[in-house]
């Protein structure tokens, strides 16, 4: 089942953690996402960088071993999951202030659309460049014409669907025509 539900449109208007974390779930030990890549807490991609063992290093101390985690030997406790997905956001907001020029200036649904659209990935040039120039009808066609959109696993067909149906709203807001037949929902 791809279409939309209510409950998930509403958390478009809730804060990004709680609309960000309904999509990617939680979890406390390692596990590979849909693509297969190593990942932990709430979506957070375990890639083995200076940069991201770092980050481990600032938030836990010695209290995480990054290696331990990434081999599936230690587990992360709540309080960590939420210091891990709480930076996270933090560097998506940050991500999207420079990628989107107007975007602090965005309502509400609109940055946790964006942010949840960089969190997950699949927010490419072409779109930004729509959002960037104004045109945020083409922005919502642009986005979904991803391959995930269209024929990816149901959940991430929904939660692209939402993210689009948020660009959408700020399109019709905007006076921008764009038809339903655009961005088919469901």
């Amino acid at each position: 089942q791809t279409a939309v539900k209510d409950s998930e449109l509403s958390l478009l208007n809730k804060n990004t953690s709680d609309y960000i974390s309904h999509w990617e779930g939680k979890r406390d030990k390692v596990y590979n996402d849909s693509e297969g890549k190593p990942t932990i807490g709430i979506g957070h991609y375990l890639n083995s960088s200076e940069q991201d063992r770092n980050l481990f290093k600032t938030l836990f101390g010695n209290t995480v071993d990054y290696n331990k985690v990434l081999n599936g030997q230690q587990k992360l406790t709540d309080d960590q999951i939420e210091k891990l997905f709480n930076m996270d956001v933090k560097i998506k907001e940050k991500l999207a202030s420079k990628k989107i020029s107007n975007f602090t200036s965005l309502p509400i649904y609109v940055k946790n659309a964006v942010i949840n659209a960089l969190y997950r990935g699949d927010i490419g040039p072409k779109t930004i460049g729509l959002m960037n120039s104004g045109d945020w009808a083409n922005a919502t066609k642009e986005y979904l014409n991803h391959k995930n959109a269209k024929s990816g696993p149901s959940q991430i067909q929904r939660r692209m669907k939402t993210n689009a149906l948020a660009f959408a709203q700020y399109a019709k807001n905007k006076n921008e025509y764009i038809t339903q037949s655009d961005y088919v929902i469901g």
